[in-house]
């Protein structure tokens, strides 16, 4: 066997690093992290609002927009365009300017202490595993059985015998102190309606595994901070093991219908050829970065790629 695929491992990586980047929608750290893919969800307050792009307003090099999500349409941004309220919006960044980023959008760094799961699947357990131990956990699971299995291998989280959808027992238990609420239960519905629950008591972040792949725009329409697909991620995960060499990684993106991809520019390909304006690139593409001798940089029109680049593309399925 060359690989072992495990989709709840997966999964509960996403988990862990939503919740370590909570500010964040969605996060992928690209190239051995020199590149940084931020996912936010824009509001009123946030500084880059009505600013066209043609403005020189982003014009500091220190973010690039490559995609807005709006009315559950992905669009790669041009000179006209402006970035509105309720955008989801993908920004390519590196690692020394995420919070220049952060506060550009309009968001706060918030210290995630205490952890809610609903549900207590394997994707629990493989969280929990991993999230740090000075995080309080705990974890409510309608089974009793599967209770008494995860107080024997969780030593580190409170298990709870009860149902997610009982709002007053989600009171009683201490939801309102819940930095975090991680609805990881076997169907889609109750997770989300947990996580809407959690919405009420004033929990900020919430993060809902929503398996059936129709209720994933519903479930963000309804501002559910990240929402996670188990599918999508495992078959992007076998994607990347099936890649030629030219192309070093793919990502689906489980809120968008788009693709990040890692290519290597080679000797004598187009891309080398001239400036990235002068590229004609599909209109639904979008260059995000370039990473040259191990530092990410991005780009903008006047950059040339040169052989052995690493270049991050954005674009359409």
């Amino acid at each position: 066997l060359t690989h072992l695929i495990y989709p709840e491992v997966l999964a509960a990586n996403e988990i862990c690093e939503s919740l370590k980047t909570n500010w964040l929608r969605y996060h992928i750290s690209l190239c051995d992290d020199t590149l940084e893919l931020c996912v936010v969800k824009v509001y009123e307050n946030a500084p880059v609002v009505g600013h066209t792009f043609a403005s020189g307003y982003f014009a500091h090099g220190r973010f690039r927009v490559v995609a807005i999500k709006r009315n559950n349409q992905t669009l790669i941004p041009t000179g006209a365009d402006t970035i509105e309220p309720g955008d989801l919006v993908y920004i390519m960044c590196v690692k020394e300017e995420m919070d220049y980023t952060r506060e550009q959008f309009g968001k706060t760094k918030r210290e995630i202490k205490n952890v809610f799961f609903i549900g207590g699947s394997r994707i629990a357990q493989k969280a929990v595993q991993q999230l740090p131990r000075d995080i309080s956990v705990k974890i409510l699971e309608p089974d009793k059985d599967i209770c008494y299995k995860l107080s024997e291998k969780l030593e580190n989280a409170l298990i709870l015998n009860g149902d997610g959808s009982d709002m007053e027992m989600l009171r009683e238990e201490g939801i309102l102190d819940a930095d975090a609420v991680v609805a990881v239960a076997s169907k889609s519905e109750t997770n989300i309606f947990a996580c809407l629950s959690a919405k009420r008591f004033g929990v900020r972040k919430t993060i809902a595994e929503v398996e059936n792949i129709d209720y994933i725009p519903m479930a963000e329409g309804l501002d559910i901070e990240t929402v996670l697909n188990k599918k999508t991620i495992t078959a992007s995960y076998i994607y990347q093991l099936l890649l030629n060499a030219s192309v070093l990684n793919v990502r689906n993106l489980t809120n968008a219908d788009a693709q990040i991809v890692e290519f290597m520019a080679n000797e004598g390909s187009k891309i080398t050829k001239g400036q990235i304006r002068e590229m004609r690139l599909p209109k639904e593409a979008n260059i995000g970065g370039i990473v040259r001798a191990g530092e990410g940089i991005l780009v903008n029109g006047d950059t040339q790629v040169l052989p052995g680049d690493k270049v991050v593309v954005f674009c359409k399925r």
